[in-house]
């Protein structure tokens, strides 16, 4: 109900907020002071829904991003960014108008159907079809909140199935022995080579090992304290965090990554000086001294793939192939939940079970024969 104070003059003041936002009404009584906090609720809500009523999508949407920001990462920005932008560009009719050009209170349930029906149409994946109609149901949960809209016209769409195989078995997908020697044999010219190795011998992430300065690591150790991101415009900035609370790990090293390091550390001072080393400079650099991105990673692992004349992957497949490596070894479930900075222990016993399905197909072609 507010939050009444007195003031000097012996009149009383209620605060209140409404969206954040923080209003004062002023009387002689607690009856007055609710009468008049009422009567400004109404007026305010009533202002709030009128200017909200000529709003289209996309202006709802910008105002909507715009109220995040202090509040959520900025990457976290440029991804709702990316999904209204999406959603908001789409044509839906074949008088070729946008979605994010209808009026937020004229959206329909068939609109949003047909958002997502273009998109499909359009050649999106399923996943990337599903997230931008999440991203609409989102934006009219705010509308709804704010009581510019009556109802959520996305509430009720269904997802797509799921059509595509998934990552894990494709892009980021375990490697054979036979793609680890084919790769690693062809890619000893390229300027990635050793975060290559770094990752499949750790599974770090790559803007983990993008982010390693010197000082990280230690004992034989490396501490996982941050990681390299995207601002909303989508320029890579080192992060003053990991991914997540869970991702803040000490990782041991193999003798083989620490000799990893060695080598990377040898081979930037051939290429840069060895002032690059200080204290709080990072372990990998692109070829202009610069921030290694996970797109430039990427771009490398495909062309090395071609030569090699290997399937494409994508760098999060040398983190997948050290657990699968881990979970064949071994590894206490907990353990590697530790050095991959998983949250939920789920994740990791997921990978225990796809090792094993792959296990039970082997071993029921190679030790289970009955005569007929």
């Amino acid at each position: 109900m507010g939050r009444t104070t007195k003031r000097s003059d012996g009149r009383k003041t209620k605060s209140f907020r409404i969206d954040g936002k923080k209003y004062f009404v002023y009387g002689n009584t607690e009856q007055e002071l609710i009468e008049k906090m009422t009567k400004k609720r109404q007026e305010v809500l009533s202002a709030s829904f009128k200017a909200g009523k000529n709003l289209t999508v996309r202006e709802y949407a910008d105002r909507w991003i715009d109220n995040k920001r202090g509040s959520v990462a900025s990457t976290t920005i440029r991804s709702h960014k990316i999904l209204t932008n999406r959603a908001c560009s789409c044509e839906i009719d074949a008088a070729k108008h946008l979605f994010g050009d209808l009026k937020l209170t004229a959206v329909e349930p068939d609109h949003v159907r047909e958002l997502q029906r273009r998109l499909d149409k359009d050649g999106f994946s399923t996943t990337t079809t599903n997230s931008t109609i999440s991203e609409v149901r989102s934006i009219f949960k705010s509308a709804l909140i704010d009581r510019i809209v009556q109802f959520n016209p996305a509430l009720g769409i269904s997802p797509l199935k799921r059509r595509e195989e998934k990552v894990v078995d494709t892009t980021h997908r375990a490697l054979t022995d036979d793609e680890i020697k084919r790769f690693f044999e062809n890619a000893k010219d390229s300027w990635h080579y050793n975060i290559f190795r770094f990752m499949i011998q750790t599974g770090c992430r790559c803007g983990e090992a993008a982010g390693l300065m010197f000082e990280d690591v230690h004992d034989d150790m490396i501490s996982i304290r941050r990681t390299v991101t995207r601002d909303e415009y989508g320029k890579y900035i080192l992060g003053d965090t990991a991914k997540t609370k869970s991702g803040v790990r000490d990782i041991p090293l193999t003798d083989i990554a620490l000799e990893v390091l060695e080598d990377q550390k040898k081979f930037m001072i051939d290429s840069m000086g060895t002032e690059i080393f200080e204290k709080e400079h990072l372990f990998f650099r692109d070829s202009r001294g610069q921030i290694v991105s996970s797109h430039s990673v990427d771009m490398s692992i495909k062309l090395i793939c071609k030569k090699a004349g290997i399937e494409k992957f994508s760098s999060h497949a040398f983190r997948h192939t050290f657990a699968t490596r881990a979970v064949e070894g071994g590894m206490n479930p907990k353990v590697l939940q530790t050095i991959l900075g998983h949250s939920d222990i789920a994740l990791t016993l997921n990978l225990y079970t796809h090792v094993m399905d792959d296990t039970k197909i082997k071993e029921m072609k190679d030790c289970f024969h009955i005569a007929m």
